[in-house]
This record gives structure tokens, C-alpha cells and sequence, in this order.
């Protein structure tokens, strides 16, 4: 799994998966303790649930809003 990454390029973004977009953009909240309620991202990521509770910096918000984009454009769900 890749670890917060403010400085990969869209065109990096890009070459991945749905499955790996969902990774970037959840690892980010992983490490800032986001609670996770489903089985896939628990199993993915563990128990976190610790303070900031999954609240974002601003690079890492750009970061997720980018990686949100790549997921619209190619579709992913």
C-alpha cells in the first residue's frame, strides 16, 4: 500500500485502478485514525479510530479531492 503521497502526479493518479484508488484515498484517512465501519476497509487498514478521527489537512484534502477525481473519471464506484 502507498502512503500519503501529496506529490504523486495526476498522470500517477491515473495509471491505477479502482481498487488502488480506493487505497490512496482511504490510506490517507487511515492515517489520521478515520474510523472504518465497513469489513473491506477494516480488513484493508485494522481497528484505527484514534484523534484526528479522519479529520484531513489541507494537502491531504487536495490529495483525496485528487484521487476522488480519477475515481469519477474512470468510474469507479
Amino acid at each position: 500500500m502507498m502512503a500519503f503521497a501529496p506529490g504523486a502526479g495526476a498522470q500517477a493518479l491515473g495509471e491505477l485502478s479502482c481498487r488502488a484508488l480506493w487505497v490512496q484515498r482511504n490510506a490517507v484517512y487511515a492515517e489520521q485514525g478515520y474510523c472504518f465501519k465497513t469489513k473491506d476497509a477494516i480488513a484493508t487498514f485494522g481497528e484505527r479510530c484514534y484523534a484526528p478521527y479522519g479529520q484531513l489537512t489541507p494537502d491531504q484534502q487536495r490529495y483525496v479531492d485528487q484521487v476522488k477525481a480519477w475515481e469519477a473519471r474512470k468510474g469507479c464506484r
